[in-house]
């Protein structure tokens, strides 16, 4: 933006159909705004997709940062709440809301992200591989389950 207005430019409706007007040249700070959540996003290789790899389990391909769901569970819910993801994907925001002491349930179509995101929890501290392969619910079936 600021090499744009350093450089100029020509006002005209560009390709996307933004129609850019003469009075865009005023630099008004930036275009982004003040309240936007900035969480990266770069674990090409962390302990979730290695663990996937191991078990030949193919990964989520569009994870999100836990930053993201965290705030908003911080935000919009207390301890012990119950939080709802209809579609979990790697279910980040189950392993969240485990650290965030909240409960939570999770729906995803995909059986073999689910069977991967189980290694979510280990990543954030959740349950370890003992635990996980001890873990049972109140009918005795395993926790995690295809």
């Amino acid at each position: 933006m600021e090499r744009l207005i350093k450089r100029g430019y020509r006002a005209k409706k560009r390709p996307s159909g933004h129609n850019i007007t003469p009075k865009f040249d005023k630099d008004r700070g930036g275009s982004i705004p003040a309240n936007l959540l900035v969480c990266g996003n770069n674990d090409s290789n962390g302990a979730y997709l290695k663990a996937c790899q191991a078990a030949g389990i193919k990964p989520h391909p569009a994870r999100f940062p836990p930053a993201l769901p965290r705030f908003f569970v911080q935000f919009l819910t207390s301890p012990g709440d119950l939080v709802l993801d209809p579609f979990a994907g790697s279910n980040t925001t189950g392993a969240v809301c485990e650290q965030e002491s909240r409960r939570w349930l999770a729906c995803e179509l995909r059986e073999e992200y689910l069977a991967g995101s189980r290694f979510k929890f280990r990543q954030f501290g959740g349950i370890s591989s003992e635990e996980e392969a001890a873990a049972e619910d109140a009918t005795g079936l395993p926790l995690f389950r295809k």
